[in-house]
């Protein structure tokens, strides 16, 4: 079920998919190509907070895809009476206020993803700011980065360094949840606690119940972002990758974020980038302290990837025999720097997904 769809621009101008209609004035109703009486509503005294009010025009920006789905079933209602309004060019202060509103009322959705089990019970801390989509600041000082998720990034004062597309919307995402609330802060058994920077690495979880990895995932707003040492609920995590992808939600329908194919003329100009690339192996080859599964005819100029030996032997216990993989397509993720041609190093089992024949 779809609440906010893309919509192409037309002279400055939102284009024929996309309408706003209204009912009796308790209710916002945002819809593109689909049944009116699968539209989902959203309640005005929610969106009078954030500078939303009744009967106003809302026009939607290209790349805001489809929250709908995340939108509790509950705050429908009213008649439906529908009327479609033509649409504007927004401003993005506009557009943030939207997507914060499609937010708070996903809070209470039954779809609302759990912390899963196997973690710590949650340390409570209040939220103070916000830096970006996976950091925040908390009260009396400390830094929590969100373990296991990369979101769309922010410049936050580096130089030469444009924002990501969707930076802002992930950022208000995760206002919406945390700012000024209380967070639990909870750690896999076993998993580094705390990086480089010294910012707390933990799951999050907010009062209601909801898992903020997980909501963002579900979002479209992150992509699973894993490490040797901090492993825990990927296989979860992936699983809500995989369904926003299939939506269309969020960054999965801008070309910026989508999987690339394992082509070095495509990954050259891709250099020092956190990319999800899938292909199929081509062949397999294994030294005494690497194994490279090899993507194209020439190893010296095609896509590989770089398993060291203690990689190798994860592989196994996890049931997987690497030089079975030729013929295989897979999905991987990683950084992409240069070695002969362009190279991802696999440093867990989980960076790899074995994908369907």
């Amino acid at each position: 079920m779809l609440g906010i769809e893309e919509a192409p621009m037309i002279g400055g101008t939102a284009g024929p998919r996309t309408a706003v209609q209204k009912d009796d004035g308790l209710a916002l109703r945002v819809a593109g190509e689909f049944p009116m009486d699968m539209v989902e509503g959203i309640d005005l005294k929610k969106a009078a907070v954030i500078g939303l009010y009744r009967w106003e025009k809302i026009a939607l920006h290209p790349c805001l895809i489809c929250l709908g789905s995340l939108l509790s079933p509950r705050l429908a209602g009213g008649r439906k009476a529908y009327r479609p309004l033509r649409a504007i060019a927004p401003s993005m202060a506009r557009l943030t206020a939207l997507f914060t509103l499609a937010v708070l009322a996903g809070l209470s959705s039954p779809q609302a993803q759990e912390l899963p089990a196997g973690l710590s019970a949650p340390r409570w801390e209040r939220v103070a700011s916000v830096v970006d989509g996976d950091t925040v600041l908390l009260e009396g000082a400390g830094e929590v980065r969100f373990v296991g998720v990369q979101t769309p990034k922010l410049p936050l004062g580096r130089a030469n360094f444009s924002a990501w597309p969707l930076a802002p919307e992930a950022k208000s995402a995760v206002e919406a949840l945390l700012l000024g609330r209380e967070a639990g802060l909870t750690f896999a058994e076993g998993g580094r606690r705390e990086d480089r920077y010294g910012r707390a690495l933990a799951h999050l979880v907010t009062r209601e119940g909801v898992w903020v990895q997980g909501r963002l995932l579900e979002l479209g707003l992150a992509r699973v972002y894993s490490f040797p040492d901090n492993r825990a609920l990927v296989a979860e995590m992936l699983e809500l990758e995989r369904a926003a992808r299939r939506a269309g939600r969020g960054i999965w329908g801008h070309p910026f974020y989508r999987i690339r194919e394992a082509r070095a003329g495509a990954l050259w100009p891709l250099l020092d980038s956190f990319q999800v690339i899938e292909g199929e192996v081509r062949e397999v080859f294994s030294s005494s302290r690497n194994t490279y599964l090899n993507f194209g005819e020439d190893w010296k100029e095609d896509f590989s990837l770089q398993i060291p030996r203690e990689v190798r032997d994860e592989f196994k216990q996890a049931g997987v025999e690497l030089e079975s993989l030729s013929g295989r397509r897979v999905r991987v993720r990683g950084w992409i720097s240069a070695y002969n041609g362009p190279l991802i190093r696999v440093t867990h089992p989980e960076q790899l997904e074995l994908l369907e024949p």
